[in-house]
């Protein structure tokens, strides 16, 4: 009898298990299988994504060569994008928009329906370098051929609970970018207040 439990527990023991060549097959197929699924895959997805990075590498540069001839050129180093939010319109209005006076060029986010009528490339410059986080409201500045952006979303969802460590930093970065030599600007605003 204690034979028969041997065989029994030996043969449960075996239950799902694919020992031998039969085993083996069928994992080497498995993993043919996605080899052959990767090698065909690979180069659709580089017939998609070289013509799309080339297509943004190309948009990048005639957007930064557009901007520096139609603005910079002009002393308008700076776009400053923002919204007629309660929680900073009246805010930029009055601190940010007149110490920018002339030297920016300024887009109401919440007037963008007319923007690709009206001023077609500043949207254009506009969607391709602010990024898809935190961009209303932003400045982006040229400094040195480069273009840094100063976003000013956190620093006002802090200012409307009674924080204005992370706004003054933010609007003192944009001064320090457009009061500068073109060139000499200081570090971001975004690396003094990371510890946070």
């Amino acid at each position: 009898m204690g034979s028969v439990k041997q065989l029994h527990s030996g043969e449960a023991s075996n239950v799902g298990r694919r020992d031998g060549w039969p085993g083996m097959l069928v994992v080497l197929a498995r993993a043919a299988c996605i080899v052959l699924i990767v090698v065909c895959v690979l180069p659709l997805i580089a017939v998609i994504l070289i013509p799309y990075g080339l297509w943004q590498l190309i948009t990048g540069l005639l957007l930064r060569a557009w901007f520096y001839v139609a603005h910079v050129r002009r002393g308008r180093r700076v776009m400053l994008v923002y919204s007629d939010s309660p929680n900073w319109q009246a805010y930029i209005e009055a601190n940010i928009l007149p110490r920018l006076a002339d030297r920016a060029v300024v887009l109401n986010w919440s007037r963008r329906r007319m923007w690709r009528r009206e001023m077609p490339l500043a949207a254009a410059f506009f969607r391709h370098f602010a990024g898809s986080r935190d961009f209303n409201p932003m400045a982006i500045v040229m400094d040195r051929g480069r273009f840094r952006r100063v976003r000013f979303y956190r620093a006002f969802l802090d200012f409307k609970h009674g924080k204005d460590r992370r706004l003054r930093a933010a609007e003192q970065e944009l001064f320090d970018l457009i009061d500068a030599p073109e060139g000499s600007a200081p570090s971001r605003a975004e690396a003094v207040i990371a510890g946070e």
